[in-house]
């Protein structure tokens, strides 16, 4: 929890935007359990038409379709979804390519990002 709220902390002060990924239950733990609010992401994205328009139970994020995300690409994407990153990666290696970065929350949070091309991966206490 400490780890993600720096991280994220430090990156929405340096003007950053950051959209979440996934609209599910654990998504919605992770956001009550670490208290997630609007000052730090702009919206969810998901992946499945019948979530798009509703928002996030409790916290009330928008959640939004993959046109708005391919649309106004954010700095970072908190990756909810972190058990399909291949997919997610392979969906939006577009996003990628431009220089946007997934966070991955647990079980260490890290950094998947587009260098030379190919993907790299950083853990946060490395970058810390």
């Amino acid at each position: 929890k400490h780890d993600l709220m720096c991280l994220l902390k430090d990156l929405k002060k340096s003007g950053k935007v950051i959209f979440g990924y996934g609209a599910s239950g654990r998504a919605n733990t992770i956001i009550q359990y670490c208290h997630i609010s609007d000052d730090i992401l702009d919206c969810i994205i998901d992946d499945a038409s019948a979530k798009h328009g509703f928002y996030m139970p409790g916290s009330h994020f928008a959640i939004k379709t993959r046109d708005f995300f391919k649309a106004k690409p954010p700095d970072y994407v908190l990756l909810f979804a972190w058990s399909f990153l291949k997919e997610i990666v392979d969906k939006n290696i577009d996003y990628l390519h431009q220089g946007g970065k997934f966070i991955i929350p647990l079980p260490k949070v890290k950094i998947i990002s587009w260098s030379n091309g190919e993907i790299v991966e950083k853990l946060y206490e490395d970058l810390a």
